[in-house]
C-alpha cells in the first residue's frame, strides 16, 4: 500500500522551493546566465504590463563573477504585489539553479529580453533620449548624456595617470587562486575581472552590463611588491555631478566584502592585496621582529633560510614580511608574526591586517578552549 501511495504516478511536484533561512547568507551559486538586458513583462494574456515608462526595464546578472543580479524596476506599475518586490533596484544572489519542463499554469510573467552593449559613457540609456530637449533639465537628464551634452562630466575623473613605480605586470597568488594583473598608463588589466581605466576607474562591459565606476586604492610598499583593493562599483549614469570622485571614492567604499549582499553586516574594512613583480624581483631585508628568538632557517638578511623577503610591513600590532621561495617560480608566501612568538603562514597576497587579526584570534581560542 505505501509503495503504490508513493509511487511516482501518484505524486504531485510542488513547485515552490522551500528556502533554509540558516544557510540564505552563507550559500549561493553562479546565477544561470550573464549579462546586461533590457526586457517588457507580458501576463499571461499577452499584455505588456509596462508600456508608459521612460525607460525600459532591466535586468544585470553576473556582470562580474559573483555579482548575482540586480533587477531595475523604473515604475510601481511594473511590479506586482505578489512578487514581494518593489520598484527600484532589487539586488539579490543565485541559491540554486535547474532544468524541468515548463508545467501549463496561468501563474506566470514572461519576459522579453534584449541586448545593448554600452561601449562608452557618452551614449543614450533610452530612444526616448531624443525627445524635447526639457528632459535634460530633469531627473532623466543623467540618463541621456550624448543628448544633453553631458560627455565632458567624465574628464574630472580622468585627469590621473598611473605612477611609474605602479606601471607593470604583477601576480597575485591568494587562496582565492592565482590572478595577472597589468598596470599600464591608463589602463588596469585584472585577470578574470575586466578592463579599467584610470585611478577612478571605468569598467565597460562587452555582456551587455553598464558600465561602472571603480576607486582604486594603491601603495608601493617594496621595489617589487605594491598593494591594491578596489572599492564597491558606482553605476553609470552618475548623478553626483558636482563631486563625482568624492562619491565614488568615499571611504564608505572600501567597506564590506565586494559582492556583499548583507549592506546591513558591512563593518570590515575590504583588506589590500599583495602584488608581485615577478619579472623584476628585487629583494629587501627582511625586518624580522626583535621579539623572535634566533629560529633555525631564518637569517636577518636578504635570506631566510630557503626564502628570499620581498617586502616586510608592519600590518598595525602585527608584522608581515612577504617572501619568495627559492627554487619554485610562483611560490610567494607571507609569514606574520603576532608579537607572540608565533607565527602564521598564509600566500603573499592575503597578507593583510584583517587575515592576520582572524588567524591571531583562531590561534588565542583554541587555546584558551584547549
Amino acid at each position: 500500500m505505501r509503495a503504490y501511495i508513493c509511487h511516482d504516478q501518484n505524486l504531485e511536484l510542488d513547485h515552490r522551493p522551500l528556502v533554509s533561512i540558516k544557510h540564505y547568507f552563507h550559500h549561493k551559486v553562479h546565477c544561470a546566465f550573464q549579462g546586461g538586458y533590457n526586457f517588457h513583462v507580458y501576463n499571461p494574456q499577452g499584455e505588456n504590463i509596462c508600456r508608459q515608462i521612460f525607460f525600459p526595464l532591466r535586468i544585470e546578472s553576473e556582470c562580474e563573477k559573483g555579482d548575482g543580479m540586480t533587477f531595475k524596476f523604473r515604475d510601481d506599475h511594473c511590479v506586482d504585489r505578489s512578487w514581494g518586490i518593489h520598484a527600484g533596484f532589487e539586488k539579490v544572489h543565485c541559491l540554486a539553479r535547474w532544468q524541468e519542463e515548463v508545467s501549463l499554469t496561468d501563474n506566470y510573467v514572461r519576459l522579453e529580453m534584449e541586448k545593448k552593449i554600452f561601449t562608452s559613457t557618452c551614449e543614450d540609456e533610452s530612444v526616448h533620449c531624443t525627445a524635447d530637449v526639457g528632459l535634460c533639465d530633469s531627473k532623466f537628464g543623467p540618463h541621456c548624456p550624448m543628448r544633453c551634452g553631458r560627455c565632458s562630466y567624465d574628464d574630472d575623473l580622468n585627469t590621473c595617470q598611473f605612477l611609474d613605480t605602479i606601471r607593470g605586470d604583477w601576480l597575485q597568488v591568494s587562496a582565492s587562486g592565482n590572478r595577472k594583473i597589468s598596470v599600464r598608463v591608463s589602463d588596469m588589466k585584472i585577470q578574470g575581472v575586466g578592463n579599467f581605466r584610470w585611478e577612478v576607474l571605468l569598467q565597460i562591459f562587452n555582456n551587455g552590463c553598464h558600465p561602472r565606476y571603480t576607486c582604486v586604492d594603491l601603495e608601493k610598499i617594496a621595489p617589487s611588491v605594491i598593494r591594491y583593493r578596489l572599492g564597491h562599483s558606482v553605476e553609470w549614469p552618475l548623478f553626483h555631478v558636482d563631486h563625482q570622485k568624492q562619491h565614488i571614492c568615499g571611504n564608505n567604499r572600501f567597506f564590506g566584502a565586494r559582492h556583499d549582499h548583507k549592506p546591513h553586516m558591512k563593518t570590515s574594512s575590504i583588506p589590500m592585496l599583495s602584488l608581485v613583480n615577478r619579472k623584476q624581483l628585487r629583494f629587501v631585508h627582511c625586518d624580522l621582529p626583535r621579539t623572535i628568538p634566533d629560529v633555525v632557517g631564518f637569517v636577518d638578511a636578504q635570506w631566510c633560510g630557503a626564502y628570499q623577503c620581498l617586502a616586510s610591513m608592519q600590518l598595525k600590532e602585527y608584522r608581515g614580511i612577504i617572501t619568495k621561495t627559492t627554487g619554485i617560480s610562483k611560490e610567494f608566501l607571507c609569514w606574520i608574526f603576532d608579537g607572540e612568538n608565533r607565527i602564521f603562514n598564509v600566500l603573499g597576497s592575503d597578507c593583510d591586517y584583517v587575515t592576520a587579526r582572524t588567524l591571531g584570534l583562531d590561534s588565542r581560542n583554541r587555546r584558551l578552549s584547549g
